[in-house]
Formats: C-alpha cells, sequence, structure tokens
C-alpha cells in the first residue's frame, strides 16, 4: 500500500527555471500537492544518480520528513491531482520569483515548512499558520482577532457555516494564538492539551490550505495589485474580498480526521 517513487531532475537539459536549484523545485511540487490535498507524503531525501556501479550520490536529509496534518492514511493523488498540481507549483515559483517583500510569499513559506514537516513541534506549527493567515489577511488595529476572523469566514463561507467559522477563529485567536505567542500558556510540545490543541492544529491547516488556494486562483495582475497596496486602501480591499472562488477552489474541501 505504501507508493515509493522519485521527482526526477535532468540538470543536463536546458528547463523553465534555469536559476532554481533542483532542492528548491523539488520543495516546490512537494507543496503543490499538499496545497491541492493532504495526502501523506513522507519525502526521504534527495540524491544524485551516478553510475551502475555507484548510483546513490551525494545523498542528502538523511532524516525523513512528513506532516503533522495527515488526515486520512488511504487518501491518496490521482492523476488529475498531479496534473492540477503541476499547474498550482507554476504559480508557486512565479510567487517565489516575484517581489521578495510579498506577504504572500511570505504565507507561502510559512506554510511550505509546517506542511512538509519541518517543525516536529505542533505548539510552533500551529503559530505559524497563523503567520501565514496573517500574511494574506493583515489585520491591523486594536481588534485584529475580530478583523481576521472576519475576513477568513467570509472568505471561506462556501466551505463552512460563515458564522460558526467566525466564533471558532476568534476564539482561537484570542485563546490560543495570543497566549502561546506572547508566552503566557504552557503546553506540551505536541499541543494535546484538555483544549484539543491537535484537534485545532488540524482545522487551522485546513483553513490556511484553502485560503492560500484562492489567493492562487486569482488572476496574476489581481493579486499583485492586492499584495502592492498598503494602509486605508489594503485594509478596504481586504474586507470587502468577499468568498473566495477560482481554479483551485474548485472541488475542494476541509480534510479533516473522521
Amino acid at each position: 500500500g505504501t507508493v515509493h517513487c522519485c521527482l526526477r531532475y535532468d540538470g543536463t537539459t536546458a528547463h523553465q527555471y534555469p536559476a532554481s536549484k533542483a532542492s528548491i523545485l523539488f520543495s516546490t511540487f512537494i507543496t503543490a500537492l499538499r496545497l491541492k490535498k493532504p495526502c501523506p507524503i513522507v519525502i526521504g531525501g534527495q540524491f544524485e544518480y551516478g553510475s551502475t556501479s555507484e548510483p546513490l550520490k551525494n545523498p542528502t536529509n538523511s532524516r525523513w520528513f512528513t506532516s503533522p496534518h495527515n488526515p486520512k492514511l488511504g487518501l491518496c493523488y490521482s492523476k488529475n491531482d498531479i496534473l492540477s498540481s503541476s499547474c498550482i507549483a507554476e504559480d508557486l515559483m512565479q510567487v517565489s520569483e516575484g517581489d521578495n517583500k510579498s506577504r504572500i510569499r511570505s504565507s507561502l513559506i510559512y506554510f511550505s515548512q509546517i506542511t512538509q514537516g519541518f517543525s516536529i513541534s505542533l505548539q510552533l506549527c500551529y503559530l505559524g499558520l497563523w503567520a501565514a493567515l496573517e500574511g494574506l489577511f493583515s489585520p491591523t488595529g486594536s481588534n485584529k482577532a475580530q478583523t481576521i476572523s472576519k475576513r477568513i469566514s467570509t472568505y471561506l463561507a462556501s466551505f463552512h457555516d460563515p458564522d460558526e467559522l467566525y466564533n471558532w477563529c476568534l476564539r482561537e485567536y484570542k485563546e490560543r494564538r495570543s497566549k502561546f505567542i506572547h508566552g503566557s500558556h504552557i503546553a506540551p510540545p505536541n499541543l494535546q492539551d484538555i483544549r484539543r490543541g491537535g484537534v485545532a492544529f488540524q482545522r487551522l491547516h485546513e483553513i490556511t490550505r484553502l485560503c492560500l488556494l484562492g489567493f492562487l486562483s486569482l488572476d496574476v495582475s489581481e493579486r499583485n495589485r492586492i499584495f502592492l497596496l498598503t494602509g486605508k486602501k489594503l485594509q478596504q480591499k481586504l474586507d470587502n474580498l468577499g468568498q473566495g472562488k477560482g481554479k483551485y477552489l474548485d472541488k475542494q474541501k476541509m480534510y479533516l480526521k473522521e
């Protein structure tokens, strides 16, 4: 039942991203797969193909990476999922090659590190997901919790009851995220405390994943325009985003453990 496969990169021929290392392209496609569908993926490492006598040269990543959010062990990718992930990967590369101060770029870096399993602490992963969401929705002022909760619940209204999602985000932001980030709530690293932090992390992962897919679905010019705005113009734009939609959100859902 376990599929072993390699993503092959031919370094001897010209390709679309000559300035990008093989490791960057590899990581980008893994992120694209996880954005499309959070199937369980274990990253064994990277190597160069050598001769018949020594086929594995310069192996790296001796530790196997896997995401802390794997909702269903039997979940797998279809051919269409792979093709769609390739399109997502192209958009990810476009973002990564753009303005290095772009907030969506920062959000994608946080999400990529978390969803690929670079951190094994759910506590840190949980905070990283909120950082990704704040990069997208840029709440300001004294009511950040209300602002970001309203923007998220409106954006994902087609995936969950907006009132319930608003209340959930508001509670998580105030009672868990803020206490964690200010060091006033002590919890074990796996977050399995009495307030069900592990369950909260899973839901937050899916909220972040869907929001990122929505922003990646935007027309490139529209997406760039949003992330170049500042001040009141940015806040007005984010308040009026409405419900997320687009090519990458079609037939999507929240993948949670049943």
